[in-house]
């Protein structure tokens, strides 16, 4: 199906390009409720990073939440 790509759409929202975006930001971009994205995460469907030495501030690539939003597609 095609449709626009996160990178796409945080660009079109004026957001910068970055190699990875808060969950907020994603919540943004992709109109999905950052519960939900916890959820998700918490849930291993949506995978994230969290930068050495933090214990709160997980961050998506825009091609993981791409890969995510593809394989809810039904």
């Amino acid at each position: 199906m095609d449709y626009m790509r996160f990178a796409d759409v945080a660009q079109a929202l004026g957001m910068p390009v970055k190699l990875a975006y808060t969950v907020s930001e994603a919540a943004q971009v992709t109109g999905v409720p950052v519960s939900m994205l916890y959820e998700e995460i918490k849930d291993g469907r949506l995978h994230c990073l969290l930068p050495t030495g933090r214990k709160k501030g997980m961050l998506l690539r825009p091609e993981q939440v791409d890969r995510w939003m593809d394989e809810g597609e039904r």
